[in-house]
């Protein structure tokens, strides 16, 4: 049978190729799909949105506003009003669940273009974070949660350092329609931590899409100089709340973009929430300065160049970093150089060897450079130890000391070894002067000088040399102790 459905194909075809019309037919039908086919993809590659098909939870909104191009320079339509909606601002928010076309059409050219909105079920967790996100060992960091009044039984699970513990989270309060949930915990290896946070009620298990993570160091060491990443103090968060201001809703920023919360740039075709709390707007802040690249950024800098610097130095130049953008050391500046320009020209040769645990399964500190002597402890995977000698013994294993301080023998195939000299560069030995005149020269603001920031940047200079944090003052430069800059005398 098949064979013989197989023959009739063929003939049916054969027959209906040697007829011209349907040769004519044919070539025209092809040639329409081809130009159709060229014609959409020249839409989508030059057109409104970047991709054809974009997700959404519902009560989550997205920003149509590439960056550039303001909204009203094109009007939107959506295929189905009860999925999404639309405000004046380019804005759409997810209503139900389903999927619809949104529709762009350019004012100048009339050029349209179209991608697919996919709502998906409300997300029960909406936002978290932890404070402090930089702590101490055995001190208590608080989790919290945002979740929406369908949330009853919300968790915090804590990864990192060989932790899987998992905390039941209790309410604290009620925020419009909003519940904010929190657990207490401390724990006492040093070491990076991660904290996934999800809801398990209903039947249906609804999970934050990100992870909340902080720092935990073996002793406040906020006053040392070191050569190793930081994350913002609970201080310099606080401060820079109080700089930027609480906006619930999407208000102009700068250069044709928006922002939202204290100070966070909402990206276009970036799923957000467009009504937030204030417990929102922190987790935005706090997820800004440690994972985005403001803090990524300065961080980088900071240890590439060998720089030494204290918690409140990298608070300052953390929040200086958030107002102004990283172009400052991306793009280079006066300020940047003076950095890099600390002790040039002192010379010494002297240099301190350290080394990472390379190991994922961790790294024995041994009493003697032998396998068979007695175990001291275990290192864990990127634990750093100083290396006392930078010869090997054995050939094979550095003597090196713990930051707990223990000294012993580990095998040097599974180190990665660096080495800081003693004449590294440290942020307390910048020039004070040149500094406050550079720093100090960021407050102006539309090509006009900005009271608010010239006392915005004398605020963090008391953070950065006096380890003063106060609340943002907008006249505090009347009665700061440094110099006014000339175009505000």
């Amino acid at each position: 049978m098949k064979l013989l459905r197989d023959i009739i194909n063929r003939i049916n075809i054969t027959i209906f190729w040697k007829n011209a019309e349907n040769k004519k037919r044919f070539a025209v039908l092809f040639l329409g799909v081809c130009l159709f086919y060229v014609s959409v993809q020249k839409t989508n590659a030059s057109g409104i949105f970047p991709k054809e098909d974009y997700v959404l939870s519902q009560n989550e909104s997205m920003l149509i506003c590439p960056s550039g191009r303001k909204s009203c320079e094109f009007s939107l339509k959506a295929g189905n009003g009860n999925i999404i909606d639309i405000d004046e601002k380019g804005v759409i928010t997810g209503k139900s669940q389903g999927s619809c076309f949104l529709e762009a059409v350019e004012y100048k050219t009339g050029k349209v273009s179209r991608c697919k909105i996919n709502v998906k079920p409300a997300k029960r967790i909406v936002s978290a974070y932890a404070l402090p996100c930089q702590a101490v060992s055995g001190k208590p960091v608080c989790l919290f949660a945002v979740a929406d009044s369908n949330a009853r039984d919300v968790k915090f699970v804590l990864g990192g350092q060989g932790t899987n513990r998992e905390i039941s989270g209790k309410k604290i309060k009620t925020s419009q329609n909003k519940v904010i949930w929190s657990a207490e915990i401390s724990v006492q290896n040093a070491g990076d931590y991660f904290v996934r946070v999800y809801d398990n009620s209903g039947g249906r298990s609804s999970e934050l899409g990100k992870e909340i993570k902080f720092k935990v160091a073996p002793c406040d060491k906020s006053s040392e100089s070191l050569s190793s990443p930081r994350y913002a103090s609970e201080g310099i968060i606080k401060f820079i709340s109080s700089c930027e201001g609480f906006s619930p809703r999407l208000i102009p920023d700068c250069k044709n973009s928006f922002s939202i919360g204290y100070g966070h740039i909402v990206e276009p075709f970036t799923a957000f929430y467009k009504d937030i709390i204030q417990q929102q707007a922190l987790a935005l802040l706090i997820d800004d300065v440690t994972n985005s690249s403001y803090g990524r950024i300065l961080n980088k800098f900071l240890l590439d160049n060998n720089i030494l610097f204290n918690q409140h130095q990298f608070d300052a130049l953390l929040s200086f970093t958030y107002n102004l953008g990283v172009g400052w050391i991306t793009k280079g500046s006066e300020l940047k150089n003076l950095i890099l320009d600390i002790n040039s020209g002192k010379r010494d040769n002297n240099l301190r060897f350290f080394g990472d645990v390379t190991s994922q399964n961790g790294l024995n500190l041994r009493c003697s450079p032998s396998v068979n002597s007695k175990k001291i402890t275990a290192l864990r995977f990127g634990e750093r130890v100083e290396i006392l000698n930078s010869n090997r013994y054995n050939n094979f294993w550095y003597l090196v000391k713990t930051d707990g301080g223990k000294t012993g023998y580990c095998h040097g195939d599974y180190v990665k070894v660096f080495s800081i000299s003693n004449s590294s560069k440290n942020l307390k030995d910048i020039n004070r002067d040149k500094f406050i005149k550079l720093f100090s020269a960021y407050h102006h603001a539309g090509g006009r000088c900005s009271s608010g920031l010239l006392s915005r940047r004398f605020h963090e200079l008391d953070v950065f040399f006096d380890r003063r944090y106060s609340e943002f003052y907008h006249l505090y430069y009347k009665k700061s102790p440094y110099k006014l800059p000339g175009c505000m005398v």
